[in-house]
């Protein structure tokens, strides 16, 4: 049953909420830069980052595992020659991708583990921060990559220490020995100075929009953001130490 599956029932919530909230928007679009209904995940600077990193090719197909409301693929084709398809096992994200995304676009209620594409459909593949939803993770790596065309890349945002056990290095993580046990070469960058400020500033704004919430009836969604912020309170340091590495 999809109410067993992980932080479903808050995800569905979330993504109500999200899709009916003009303060939430606002709140998003001052600490991140853009819309995408961050549950967390990247600010634009970042996803521009990865942008560049994405192959060059006069029409690009382009999957995002997780994709949750659509949002990060809209921009990716506001700036992109590219075809979007994205999947999310809340059915109130898809219904909103579906409606924010009509043309060259394919959004599915679906779960990694069972999810099925044809092998080299993509140039591209993201996971922001969704790559944890599955009871198998090599076995997953290795179908994302039989996903991809020749040349093609899989992105990966990924916190050790967080929903995954956090271990000694981003070498000895559950995603790398993944990597490795699928024969599959990979590089990564430590953005956990980067995830730090990002939280600093998702912590500065969110306190701007409490009266915003409240007048819309989602404090509850306040406190959520308020506390998910508590970890910078006493300084970086400190966050590094006890909290998940971002990459």
């Amino acid at each position: 049953m999809k109410e067993d599956l992980m932080f479903y029932s808050a995800y569905e919530d979330f993504y109500s909420m999200a899709a009916r909230s003009a303060a939430f928007g606002e709140y998003c679009r001052e600490a991140f830069g853009e819309d995408f209904s961050q549950d967390g995940f990247s600010d634009v600077s970042q996803i521009n980052r990865i942008i560049k990193m994405l192959p060059e090719r006069p029409e690009t197909d382009i999957l995002d595992i997780g994709c949750g409301n659509g949002k990060l693929l809209r921009y990716l084709r506001q700036k992109l020659s590219c075809r979007i398809f994205g999947f999310d096992y809340s059915e109130n994200a898809i219904k909103t991708a579906k409606a924010l995304n009509i043309a060259d676009s394919d959004f599915r209620v679906g779960v990694s583990d069972d999810i099925i594409y044809p092998d080299e459909s993509f140039d591209a593949v993201l996971s922001m921060d969704s790559i944890y939803f599955t009871n198998d993770m090599p076995k997953l790596i290795g179908k994302i990559f039989s996903w991809l065309k020749p040349n093609g890349i899989f992105i990966a945002g990924y916190e050790d220490g967080d929903v995954m056990p956090r271990t000694p290095s981003a070498d000895t993580s559950v995603i790398a020995q993944s990597f490795r046990k699928n024969g599959i070469e990979y590089s990564y960058e430590d953005i956990s100075e980067e995830t730090y400020g990002m939280l600093c500033r998702k912590r500065e704004t969110i306190q701007k929009y409490k009266s915003k919430f409240d007048k819309e009836g989602i404090s509850m969604w306040y406190d959520v953001v308020l506390h998910q912020t508590d970890s910078v309170i006493k300084g970086y340091e400190d966050y590094h130490k006890n909290n998940a590495i971002k990459s």
